[in-house]
């Protein structure tokens, strides 16, 4: 008790001779029965070496006994005073009584050991649990704090489990998870964290990364690793999984604070590239594969507007033949406070089904017309083109909207154009109501957006008040390098001879630049020419950019 310095050497010696118990009847006592042992220079080698080496000419002593396994020593030794010839009952009693409240004490300390291990770790595949790894990413976005790196998420969903189990029964799923959990942890770096987060759900933390790629380069591994077979109760399986990465920097100054936020925004952006991979696979919609999809995503849809959820960004069109940016695209991205950035094709099907496109379509129309004023109020006379549904072009009131946004922005009509999905509703809604004969006669343009899609024809396009096509990028990517592309000719010749302006999407080299100009092709939107950004962003690059207006 309260031993140090050559104390703890003095025990750890003895500790040592005890291990080697069959060498020294003394030891082998005092392993047997517990009892303490007076040791002095009278007794056998060992004792007189090991008392001589420290100066002592006796000591008593004790072994520590927790759970039949040698927990330590308890040593007195006397010295001020001669030492006695044996141990009477009173200090027998003291050091049997000191050892036994030791041993407690180790006992106590590895049970509650064992109970931290069991909280924190999952009890079929021996990995850290959710609750550990969310602990864990914390420690690694303040390292990427401290030190400029970055940390990284890999999310992995075991395909097909469900049909394993259902076939070949829990014991052999059970089997598929450790192995799983074996073939994980071998295709990662010693350092990163594999995490079975839930069910067939496994996450791994990537700590320390230099950049978003050597993420993806990991979950290569893992792929690879996944992709050799199973010898699972005499058949072979073959297992894969979905993996969605997400990788996160320093966060700004003064918010360190917010790690455990960081962490959980890390997660959830790592989980939904997983769905996304999934739905993709799959060829279905994000919606249709979340856990509690559909409802999930119409509950959180409803008031997104009005928490400040729904980001508009724009992303520029450019005049083919001169090549200045002339006016921007608005597209609506949700920014889910669990799920992430989500992109219009995982929630606008759902919003239209369910009478919420209105609530995000005027919001996307008032912050489009009000981006585009202050752009012309700061001499850059663009033009801006919002999307809009069938749904809202059939609703009540639709045209008094889209006046009221142009009005409340100061923007002029032939500012706007509003980009309709060429579909039968489209030609059905205009046909039977006038809603687009309504919206023209405000001034705004009219544009069929992804043209060559649906089920218009040019013919029909005298029949609606359009002013522009755009030519869907599914044919833009087509183009050849050396020009040729008659379909795209056609579309723009023949839009030319209708008075329609063309417009080409998903432009990304120069070569289909070049082939769109050759054609006459008046605008162009397209990686190549822009990314879509925010506001904030767009105004900087106009700004940047002056000279070009």
């Amino acid at each position: 008790a309260g031993m140090s310095g050559w104390h703890g050497e003095l025990a750890e010696k003895l500790a040592a001779y005890a291990t080697t118990a069959g060498e020294s009847p003394e030891l082998s006592e005092m392993l047997a029965n517990g009892a303490p042992r007076l040791v002095d220079r009278n007794g056998p080698d060992w004792a007189r070496d090991m008392l001589a080496g420290f100066g002592l000419s006796a000591l008593a002593a004790v072994l520590i006994m927790a759970e039949n396994q040698l927990g330590g020593v308890v040593l007195a030794h006397w010295a001020e005073q001669p030492a006695p010839e044996c141990l009477d009952g009173a200090l027998t009693e003291r050091l049997t009584g000191l050892a036994g409240l030791a041993a407690v004490a180790l006992d106590n300390s590895r049970l509650l050991e064992e109970a931290r291990r069991q909280a924190l770790h999952d009890p079929l595949t021996g990995l850290p649990n959710r609750a550990l790894l969310e602990d864990r990413l914390g420690h690694a976005l303040a390292q990427a704090n401290r030190t400029g790196s970055s940390a990284g998420v890999l999310s992995c969903d075991v395909n097909r489990f469900k049909r394993i189990n259902d076939s070949l029964g829990h014991g052999a799923g059970d089997d598929v998870l450790r192995h799983i959990a074996a073939r994980l942890g071998a295709a990662v770096r010693s350092n990163d964290t594999v995490a079975r987060y839930s069910g067939d759900e496994f996450v791994i933390l990537l700590p320390d990364i230099a950049t978003a790629l050597e993420a993806e380069q990991i979950a290569d591994r893992v792929c690879a690793n996944l992709a050799e077979h199973l010898e699972i109760k005499g058949r072979t399986i073959f297992v894969d999984a979905a993996i969605g990465t997400a990788t996160g920097g320093p966060l700004p100054d003064g918010e360190s604070g917010a790690l455990a936020g960081a962490g959980r925004q890390l997660n959830a952006d790592a989980d939904l590239d997983m769905y996304r991979s999934k739905a993709q696979a799959r060829g279905e919609t994000l919606s249709r594969i979340l856990p509690r999809g559909r409802l999930r995503l119409e509950t959180d849809l409803r008031g997104a507007a009005g928490r400040g959820e729904l980001r508009v960004y724009f992303q520029p069109q450019v005049d083919v033949a001169t090549s200045r940016t002339v006016a921007a695209e608005a597209l609506v991205r949700w920014q889910h406070p669990e799920l992430g950035m989500l992109s219009p094709v995982d929630f606008i099907p759902l919003a239209e089904e369910n009478n919420l496109i209105r609530e995000v379509g005027a919001h996307v129309l008032a912050e489009a017309c009000r981006a585009a004023a202050s752009w012309q109020a700061a001499g850059h006379p663009l033009e801006v083109s919002v999307n809009v549904s069938a749904v809202q072009l059939g609703s009540a009131g639709f045209t008094a909207l889209v006046k009221e946004a142009l009005d409340q922005a100061g923007l002029p009509a032939a500012a706007l154009t509003l980009e309709v999905t060429e579909s039968q509703d489209m030609h059905a809604t205009s046909v039977n109501d006038g809603s687009l004969h309504e919206l023209r006669s405000l001034g705004v343009g009219i544009s069929v957006d992804d043209f060559g899609t649906g089920y218009s024809s040019l013919a029909r396009l005298h029949q609606l008040p359009v002013t522009e096509v755009k030519i869907d990028k599914s044919f833009t990517e087509r183009l050849a390098e050396d020009g040729s592309s008659a379909f795209i000719a056609g579309i723009v010749g023949l839009g030319h001879g209708l008075g329609l302006r063309v417009v080409a999407e998903g432009v990304e080299t120069d070569g289909q630049l070049d082939a769109l100009r050759a054609m006459g092709c008046e605008r162009a939107q397209g990686y190549l020419l822009g990314k879509p950004v925010e506001a904030p962003f767009f105004e900087a690059e106009l700004r940047t950019g002056a000279d070009d207006y």
